[in-house]
């Protein structure tokens, strides 16, 4: 009887972490801007948000910073489609944008890079 409840509570448990997402993809990169004469320059403290795609629509998962040379490191990335928007804030004015492309994941890619370049917002 002990063996049998033993192998219930195994088969449950083994049905319980197969089920569950994972968590074991990161999606990193750097942001750079093109400036108003068309230099490209490293986007230092930048906003990067990491927004799932759900049926057509998205949803903010969190956001990051980027780094003094302009890198971002997003972790905890699920099975699915990602998107990632990048801005830079000035005086309260969203004055640099950009996004990367869609992000496919089967949430156990390890790391995914993906670069994002923003470009000037006309007034």
């Amino acid at each position: 009887m002990q063996n049998k409840i033993l192998r219930l509570g195994f088969a449950f448990l083994l049905l319980f972490f197969m089920s569950c997402d994972k968590y074991d993809t990161t999606i990193e990169g750097k942001v750079t801007y093109i400036d108003t004469v068309g230099n490209s320059n490293v986007a230092v403290g930048a906003l990067v948000e990491k927004l799932k795609i759900v049926d057509n629509d998205t949803i903010k998962m969190v956001a990051v910073l980027t780094d003094t040379i302009g890198n971002y490191r997003l972790e905890y990335v699920t099975k699915g489609n990602w998107l990632l928007k990048s801005t830079i804030i000035v005086d309260d004015t969203i004055k640099y944008e950009g996004y990367s492309n869609i992000i496919k994941s089967t949430g156990q890619d390890g790391v995914l890079l993906e670069d994002i370049v923003l470009y000037y917002l006309q007034n």
